[in-house]
C-alpha cells in the first residue's frame, strides 16, 4: 500500500511541472508611490496620486503648463519607467498595451531611466505630452520595465489621474446698467449651471459701442480691460461698480462685462451693459423735461439751490426719474 501511495504522489508532482513552469510571474499592484508636488501657475497643490478635484482648464492647456511628480518605491531591478496613457483600461496587462486588443497609448517620449534608483523625484512633464487638450480623465501609467513599449512582464507600477475640463460655463443673462453719480449698477440673472465658482466684473472707458468689452460681447475677454471684481459670489444677481473704481467723470460712458467662472477655471462669455455716469440732483427737472408735468411740492429731489422737502412722493417720484434715467443693454 505505501508503494502505491508513493507512485500517486510522484505521479502528481511530475504532472504538476509543466503547471509550475508555465506561469507568469505574479505583478506587483500598484507598488510605485507617486505625488504631484507642483502644477505650474497654482498656488495650492494636492499631495497626491490624483488630479482631478480641479481638473486642467482651457488655459492651462493651451500653455502647456508644467506639472512636476515624485515617483517612489520603484523596482531598481528594472531598467526605466515606461509611460502609458489610458481612459479606463489597465495598462499594467501587456495586452491592453499591444496587438489588436491594445487600448492603452505609449508616452515614450517621456520614458524616465530608472538608473537603479528606488525614488525618482522631481520629474517634470509638459500637460501636452501627458493629456489631449480634450475634455475627458486619463490614468497615467508608470512601469517599471525592462524596455520602452513593453509588452512583458512588469515589476511594479503607479498611476496618476488627471481630469481635463476645457468647457466653459453658461455665461448670465439680462444683464443691464443702471446710470448713477457715484456709481453704476448692474443687475443680471443667473445661469442653472452647477461648477460655477464665482464671477468677475471688468470695465472699460469710452463709447460704449466701440470698446473692446463690446465688440468682443459673446467672446472671450479681451486684454484691453480693467478689472473691476474677480471674485464676486456665485450666488450674486447685483453688484455696484463705483465712479472712482471705472475713472469715470460726469457724462462719461464705460463699458461693463460680467462672465461666469467654474470650479475648473473656465470662464463664460462676455455679456455686455453700457453705463455712464449722471449729474443725479435735480430729478424733478429730468422728471418735468421727459414727462411734461409739474414737479409737486412735496418732491424732494430738485435742482441744486432748490429748496428740497421729504415725503413719499417725492420718493416715489426720484424712482421714476431714475428709471427715465435706466440705460440700455
Amino acid at each position: 500500500m505505501t508503494a502505491i501511495i508513493k507512485r500517486i504522489a510522484i505521479a502528481m508532482l511530475v504532472s504538476a511541472v509543466p503547471l509550475l513552469a508555465g506561469a507568469s510571474p505574479t505583478l506587483a499592484q500598484g507598488d510605485i508611490t507617486v505625488s504631484v508636488t507642483d502644477v505650474e501657475g497654482r498656488d495650492e497643490v494636492p499631495v497626491t496620486n490624483e488630479l482631478t478635484n480641479t481638473p486642467l482648464n482651457l488655459s492651462e492647456c493651451e500653455m502647456d503648463i508644467n506639472i512636476t511628480v515624485d515617483l517612489r518605491e520603484v523596482d531598481a531591478s528594472s531598467t526605466l519607467i515606461d509611460v502609458w496613457r489610458s481612459t479606463g483600461n489597465d495598462c499594467s496587462d501587456e495586452t491592453q498595451r499591444s496587438g489588436d486588443t491594445a487600448t492603452c497609448i505609449s508616452l515614450s517620449e517621456v520614458n524616465i531611466d530608472i538608473a537603479g534608483s528606488t525614488d525618482k523625484l522631481g520629474n517634470v512633464f509638459g500637460v501636452g505630452s501627458l493629456v489631449p487638450c480634450e475634455d475627458g480623465t486619463y490614468t497615467i501609467y508608470f512601469l517599471a520595465a525592462d524596455s520602452a513599449m513593453s509588452t512583458g512582464a512588469v515589476t511594479n507600477y503607479g498611476t496618476l489621474d488627471i481630469a481635463v475640463d476645457t468647457t466653459g460655463p453658461s455665461p448670465v443673462t439680462n444683464l443691464m446698467a443702471g446710470d448713477g453719480e457715484s456709481s453704476i449698477s448692474l443687475t443680471w440673472e443667473l445661469p442653472t449651471d452647477s461648477d460655477i465658482d464665482h464671477l468677475e466684473i471688468y470695465g472699460e472707458v469710452g463709447t460704449c459701442a466701440d470698446t473692446t468689452l463690446k465688440m468682443n460681447e459673446g467672446m472671450s475677454v479681451p486684454s484691453e480691460r480693467t478689472v473691476i471684481n474677480a471674485n464676486v459670489a456665485s450666488s450674486a444677481q447685483s453688484a455696484s461698480v463705483t465712479a472712482e473704481e471705472l475713472g469715470l467723470n460726469i457724462g462719461d460712458e464705460a463699458a461693463l462685462g460680467v462672465v461666469t467662472v467654474d470650479t475648473a477655471g473656465n470662464a463664460s462669455v462676455l455679456a455686455v451693459a453700457c453705463g455712464t455716469r449722471v449729474q443725479t440732483d435735480g430729478f424733478c427737472d429730468v422728471y418735468e423735461a421727459e414727462t411734461g408735468q409739474a414737479c409737486p411740492d412735496e418732491c424732494g429731489v430738485r435742482a441744486p439751490g432748490v429748496e428740497r422737502n421729504g415725503g413719499p412722493l417725492g420718493l416715489a417720484l426720484g424712482a421714476v426719474a431714475l428709471l427715465l434715467w435706466r440705460r440700455r443693454r
